[in-house]
């Protein structure tokens, strides 16, 4: 889905998390037709301008960091301009001939960040084993509720427990990945 005036354009686009490769190929791939990253996300805000050739690389932070200056002054430092927050999500923006091809210097860092979405991804499941612990009495011969609320109550953190526990797994198969690649940061060239 799209929309879009003359000089900006909003485009409905989902990514998973571990399809951060994707996202920043098609970040490039936006560039390169003009249009330039402002807001990422979901619904993605770009501004037109001259095509160029960038790389999109993207950071995962839970918290703000504690001294945020040095933090982008590093990636500055690196060639990499911070372009948006979304959430947690940190997008950086670098020319393509000018910057190293990763935000990452190891495979270790990059791995880190999937580990912290890892953990942040964990609390979530267990609140919803937590909703499911409570409601699970509903369903017992004493209590038995079979109203509306009783099965959201149950149904919706099984729902939870079941999209953590898929988005971990394929988490962890991406660090697998990672850790299998001959490439020491686990991205593709910018033109495959």
């Amino acid at each position: 889905m799209t929309n879009q005036s003359s000089e900006t354009k909003r485009v409905l686009r989902f990514f998973w998390a571990w399809q951060d490769d994707d996202e920043g190929r098609w970040l490039a791939q936006m560039a390169r037709q003009g249009w330039h990253l402002v807001k990422g996300g979901i619904w993605f805000t770009f501004r037109r301008g001259e095509p160029r050739e960038v790389l999109y690389r993207m950071d995962f932070r839970t918290k703000e960091e504690p001294d945020r200056g040095e933090y982008l002054r590093v990636f500055r430092d690196a060639g990499w301009e911070h372009v948006c927050n979304f959430g947690p999500w940190r997008y950086f923006r670098a020319d393509a001939a000018a910057a190293a091809s990763d935000i990452y210097s190891d495979t270790h860092s990059l791995i880190g960040k999937y580990k912290r979405l890892i953990r942040v991804l964990a609390v979530f499941g267990v609140v919803n084993l937590i909703g499911l612990a409570n409601n699970l009495p509903c369903f017992f011969p004493d209590h038995f509720n079979t109203s509306l609320m009783g099965i959201i109550g149950i149904v919706f953190p099984i729902l939870g427990i079941l999209l953590v526990a898929y988005v971990i797994s394929r988490l962890w198969i991406r660090i697998a990945q990672i850790k299998r690649s001959a490439q020491p940061v686990g991205h593709e060239p910018l033109g495959s």
